[in-house]
């Protein structure tokens, strides 16, 4: 299990998997729609919300895959949280802040934001917060309410979304293009990296998510063993386009070798194995490419 920042952005219609909070990317997938606007994590799934479709989907965990959707209450949706039970959702255009019933559309309860464009939404376990672009203003709300506990300024001139660790907001901007880490909840930073593209979207934080390994025995063209061999790991970024992610040395003796921290489709990893500085590609397609629960 581990703990990743997910951002949305809709100039490439992508939803990242990061590497902790950091700017370094493990996983991606291409949107439902083309206008990303919010995202969340449900404990087991990603939760994104898409202001062309004026729909809200539950993906299948990490992926593309959909497992529901609804459409949104009013048809200018921006953010999406989920509070442990129930969906939260805003509308810019209304100017509202809604709870659903569970993963539904059904409105259970809803509110007027502070402001006049509620961007994002999110849950800190007790308390609603969001985020007006507006006034570029970042509020506390005193449980699922309108009234305020505490606000700040926004880092930067365009906010599009925010989220809460555990500990700190997380907050994203689409001016600067950046990702940031808050001190607790207040103005202050903590740290911050530029965003993937230059579109940025969403951010949610992923507690628990499950990362898979894939395992392999570098071979010869004759099937043998051939042990010591650098192994390179590259991404199928479904665009004419490889990244690579980084390389191990394969045993000595038993010439295994494996990555960890990855998606559950090893369709996506290409691994380019060398020895004595000469490429063995046909190795790979003897190599044990199978997802591991980590």
């Amino acid at each position: 299990m581990s703990n990743n920042l997910l951002s949305a952005d809709y100039g490439t219609y992508k939803i990242y998997k990061h590497d902790g909070f950091s700017s370094t990317i493990l996983d991606s997938f291409d949107t439902p729609s083309i206008k990303p606007n919010g995202i969340a994590w449900d404990g087991a799934n990603v939760l994104s919300l898409d202001w062309d479709a004026q729909k809200i989907y539950k993906h299948n965990e990490f992926s593309s895959l959909i497992l529901d959707s609804f459409f949104t209450p009013n048809p200018s949706p921006y953010g999406v949280a989920w509070d442990g039970a129930n969906v939260l959702s805003s509308d810019y255009a209304y100017a509202d802040i809604y709870k659903h019933v569970g993963f539904s559309s059904s409105i259970s309860d809803w509110f007027n934001s502070p402001d006049r464009w509620p961007y994002g939404v999110a849950w800190d376990g007790a308390n609603v917060l969001s985020v007006d672009g507006y006034l570029d203003w970042i509020y506390k709300h005193d449980g699922f309410s309108s009234t305020i506990l505490d606000s700040f300024a926004s880092p930067g001139a365009y906010p599009k979304g925010l989220d809460w660790d555990g500990a700190n907001l997380l907050s994203v901007d689409g001016g600067t293009d950046t990702i940031y880490k808050h001190v607790g909840f207040s103005s202050s930073i903590l740290d911050s990296f530029s965003s993937p593209s230059t579109m940025p979207s969403g951010v949610a934080w992923a507690v628990g998510m499950t990362t898979y390994k894939l395992e392999g025995i570098t071979k010869d063209k004759n099937g043998d063993v051939l042990g010591s061999c650098f192994c390179f790991l590259f991404r199928d970024n479904q665009d004419n386009s490889l990244l690579y992610m980084g390389y191990v040395l394969s045993d000595s003796v038993t010439g295994a070798y494996s990555f960890t921290g990855l998606g559950a489709d090893p369709a996506q990893y290409l691994v380019v194995v060398w020895k004595d500085a000469t490429p063995h590609v046909f190795d790979v397609t003897d190599h044990v490419l199978q997802p591991v629960s980590e």
